[in-house]
């Protein structure tokens, strides 16, 4: 029952998030998202420090001495550049913001399963791929041949760095723990936004500021439930491959929302995704 509930928090969060995300996208610089961000991801860590620290040591070490800390540090950059692509694209499109995933989906089970060599059963294999072939169908004739040129290279930088965050997710859960999975990027986006950013932006208003607030907090907490979820409840493919039904239920929700696509393109996609989505789980 209680993994369950964590399948269905995780599928809620992420479905809800691009909607919440999207004033921040027209009202602020890209680069503010991923700094008001990372700050609200260090409020919820904060906390649960001293329920946490032993996460923060390996065979007796402190994670920062170990050599797999590289993929969560490498995740904290990658994350920066992912948000601000990604709120360059919410802003032009909401659809096109949520359905690079199932692309991305279809590479990172790609690179784990021939090139790294991460076991998955082969039906669930195919139904990914599938699934992959559709959001290249989409981006073609769907809501992805609106977006101008601007939009469709921040497109395919969020796809590529998409692809690294999940890549950094599978080896930080084999080399490390999803705490600090989830606490080091936060602290390396962090840094990356004030490097970029600098004193454009006061601090405070993050927690003032009720755009700030809503998106930061959602974020936060879908984070750590999708993270926490990965050590245990779910292998990273499979949560990877729930945050992708919540974007299949975007498509629908942008069409009724934003007003965007045409309804029959929008529901197609977004039913084949969750068609597959109960196959991927349950087998024909």
């Amino acid at each position: 029952m209680l993994t369950f509930l964590t399948g269905a928090a995780i599928v809620v969060l992420f479905a809800v998030r691009p909607f919440i995300y999207k004033p921040a996208s027209r009202l602020f610089s890209p680069e503010v998202s991923s700094y008001f961000t990372a700050a609200w991801c260090l409020v919820f860590a904060l906390p649960t420090i001293p329920f946490c620290k032993q996460y923060l040591f390996i065979d007796d070490k402190l994670v920062f001495l170990t050599p797999g800390i590289i993929f969560p540090l490498l995740k904290g950059v990658s994350l920066y550049a992912f948000m601000k692509f990604n709120q360059l694209v919410n802003k032009e499109n909401t659809s096109g913001s949520v359905f690079w995933g199932v692309i991305n989906l279809a590479l990172v089970t790609l690179l784990t399963t021939f090139v790294f060599h991460v076991p998955l059963e082969q039906r669930k294999l195919y139904i990914i791929l599938f699934i992959g072939a559709l959001g290249a169908l989409f981006f073609s004739f769907g809501e992805g041949r609106r977006l101008t040129a601007q939009g469709k290279k921040a497109f395919a930088g969020t796809v590529f760095f998409a692809v690294l965050n999940n890549l950094c997710d599978v080896f930080s859960m084999q080399y490390t723990n999803w705490y600090v999975l989830y606490m080091v990027p936060a602290v390396g986006m962090l840094l990356c936004s004030i490097v970029t950013i600098g004193k454009k932006v006061h601090l405070k208003d993050f927690f003032t500021t009720r755009h700030f607030v809503a998106a930061g907090a959602l974020y936060a907490a879908g984070e750590m439930v999708f993270i926490f979820s990965m050590q245990s409840f779910f292998p990273v493919i499979v949560a990877i491959f729930l945050v992708r039904v919540a974007q299949a239920s975007d498509l629908i929700l942008a069409y009724h929302i934003e007003k965007e696509g045409k309804a029959g393109i929008q529901y197609f996609f977004a039913i084949c995704i969750i068609v597959l989505a109960y196959f991927f789980f349950f087998g024909v």
